[in-house]
């Protein structure tokens, strides 16, 4: 066969050529061929258009032009670019470079283009370098890359705004993104925290075990206990405080695995906010029982002091008419001494729901603890040994020596009751610093769980059987130490007793009082006044008539104030009236002003079982007005009246 065969024709040669300008010609991206100096041997027809259409004399770089110097010769904008661009065809034309990629700007004044430029090496036919030069429009490509970084940058700012904290973890449990939240409250950087397993960071220990065994169990499902759910937890900060924070899970599966993305809340300032507003709660509701309570109070004061104050009118009256020592001496102080306790349970009762005013008198603590003790040693003391640890020095208070005696005797009896089966009753006074006393009576009964100890001094509220408890003991201990300015304390558990705990301010003055007021026999002093007794109640106006009669007083005696004002008219001209508090018909108040009216100079004594805010402010609008609180003994109301002196 001739050689000469084998050898491509001229016209298989055109087809070559043909075939290959159509392909470079189909590309889309610009492309020319350029010999060993630079020169361009070849251009496609992207590049053809691409010249044409922007009118900066890229339509001249087409073949025959040296494309080399061109960028090296570039001046202006762009020109660091294009003499870039130069010194890459320089280094692949020298064999230092393989491959040359640059990414550029090439904005046209309508619009904002980039491109990138490629430029590749090849060998001709003689052996000399070639170059392929190649420029493609990735302008869509770069606003895509923008738009997707912008949005990344939205969704970081969004996650690192909340007040959650955001994490995300690949399919081992480690942490791939931490937020700014989960660092203010866990403590860890986003450095430490990434690459670390979660359940080693903030999984507190007690709880790591069942974590990993979740966890397993999600790994293969993707499911767990709180995926797709809200749900409480406890957690553990770099510093190894633990709080409560409530967890939402969500998986996600990708080729790798499930993934995990959690928000984290956390709850320790609204469990805090809950739980103020469940204190505030309970106080409202106590603060509303009290009223209840002393609505009820108020009502019943009256009411019960003037069957007190007619027993112990009676009662005291009698006790003058029979010598000391006899049996009706004995029993009727019994009784007077019945009714003064009534009396003193009537004012707590009041003190309690905040309507009767505490003495103001300097008082020993030891006294009145020892006084307490006498009155109950040989009933409700008798088969519980007493412990006594007394400061000596205690230093003095200022206070109502009654209701410090009722509140001890609660304390005691309650002791007593706690200790059914003999026990130890342990009493200490102390000196504190600053100012305060502190008495500590301690029981070794049953003690109280924490739900009882935590309601023991709410009103009403008692574990005691029925008929063996009012509920109301505690928190009138509780209210007398508050009306004090003092502290109480309570410290028990089931079968560790209970200790009660009094912290009292101390009072400077030196002068004590004799400590609760004893019933005292009637001077033998006797009166002639001239009394108009006014009361509604017949066991209080009868009482009260025995006893003026018994001083020696001439008595009058009206049960309303018209009545009373009918006695004035007629010429009767009293040196002193008993008014009750809570007259029928024109009430005590116009009653009083009336009286002033017939008889100016009429002194006035406003007997009442509720020295509350209307009595002492009737008191102090008008001159030579006194209170009498009921009950009173004879004792004392003759004490009372010795103060307006005789008539001539």
């Amino acid at each position: 066969m001739d050689a000469s065969s084998s050898l491509p024709s001229d016209a298989a040669s055109r087809e070559l050529e043909r075939l290959t300008h159509a392909t470079l010609d189909s590309l889309l991206a610009n492309l020319a061929v350029l010999d060993e100096q630079g020169v361009i041997l070849m251009v496609n027809r992207a590049w053809r258009d691409f010249g044409r259409s922007n009118s900066d004399g890229l339509a001249n770089l087409c073949e025959g032009a040296n494309y080399l110097a061109t960028c090296e010769a570039t001046k202006g904008p762009g020109s660091e670019q294009s003499r870039a661009f130069g010194a890459g065809m320089r280094g692949l034309l020298a064999g230092e470079l393989d491959v040359f990629s640059l990414e550029y700007p090439c904005h046209a004044p309508d619009e904002q283009r980039w491109f990138i430029g490629t430029i590749t090496r090849f060998l001709g036919k003689d052996g000399a370098p070639r170059l392929v030069v190649s420029h493609s429009n990735i302008t869509h490509l770069k606003r895509t890359e923008a738009a997707l970084r912008e949005s990344e940058a939205r969704s970081l700012a969004i996650t690192e705004s909340v007040q959650d904290a955001i994490l995300m973890m690949d399919p081992e449990g480690r942490v791939l993104y931490w937020n700014s939240a989960a660092t203010q409250i866990f403590g860890y950087t986003p450095e430490e925290a990434q690459g670390q397993k979660l359940h080693q960071l903030i999984v507190p220990e007690r709880f790591q075990d069942s974590h990993g065994r979740g966890f397993l169990n999600f790994q293969k499902t993707g499911e767990g206990p709180v995926v797709a759910k809200r749900m409480e937890q406890r957690a553990c900060r770099k510093d190894g405080r633990e709080l409560t924070v409530e967890v939402s899970v969500s998986a996600l599966q990708f080729q790798d695995g499930w993934n995990t993305v959690g928000i984290i809340r956390d709850t320790t300032q609204i469990k805090a906010a809950q739980e103020q507003q469940r204190q505030a709660q309970a106080q409202l509701e106590q603060a509303q029982r009290m009223e209840s309570l002393g609505c009820l109070a108020g009502g019943v004061a009256h009411d019960m002091n003037n069957v007190l104050g007619a027993i112990l009118g009676w009662s005291t009256s009698t006790v003058e008419e029979h010598p000391v020592g006899s049996p009706t001496h004995r029993a009727f102080s019994t009784i007077s001494m019945a009714a003064v306790r009534g009396g003193k349970m009537v004012k707590s009762l009041l003190r309690l729901a905040r309507q009767g005013p505490l003495e103001d008198i300097v008082l020993d603590l030891n006294g009145i603890l020892r006084e307490a003790l006498g009155l109950l040693e040989r009933t409700t003391l008798t088969s519980i040994c007493l412990e006594l640890d007394l400061a000596e020095d205690l230093h003095p208070i200022f206070g109502d020596s009654d209701a410090l005696n009722h509140a001890f005797l609660n304390l005691f009896v309650n002791a007593s009751d706690a200790m059914p089966e003999r026990g130890i009753l342990r009493l200490r006074s102390r000196n504190l610093e600053a100012g305060w006393v502190e008495i500590q009576i301690a029981d070794t009964g049953c003690g109280m769980p924490k739900e009882v100890l935590e309601r023991a001094l709410d009103p009403f509220y008692t574990t005691k059987g029925v008929g063996k408890g009012t509920g109301l003991g505690l928190s009138l201990v509780y209210r007398t130490v508050q009306d004090h300015g003092g502290e109480l304390e309570l410290q028990s558990e089931p079968g560790q007793g209970t200790t009660v705990i009094m912290r009292l301010p101390v009072q400077r003055r030196t002068t004590l009082s004799e400590g609760s007021q004893d019933l005292c026999p009637v001077r033998p002093l006797w009166g002639d006044l001239k009394v108009l007794l006014v009361d509604d109640d017949e066991l209080m106006l009868r009482s009260m008539e025995v006893m003026l009669k018994h001083l020696g007083h001439g008595v009058v005696c009206a049960t309303s104030g018209e009545e009373a004002l009918g006695i004035l008219e007629t010429g009767f001209q009293p040196d002193v009236a008993l008014l009750d508090m809570s007259l029928p018909g024109l009430g005590t108040t116009r009653t009083l002003v009336l009286l002033r009216v017939l008889q100016p100079p009429l002194k006035i004594v406003l007997v009442t079982g509720r020295v509350d805010q209307a009595s002492q402010a009737l008191m102090a609008a008008h001159a030579e007005v006194s209170l009498l609180p009921k009950p009173f003994s004879m004792a004392e109301l003759q004490e009372h009246l010795g103060g307006f002196g005789r008539r001539a």
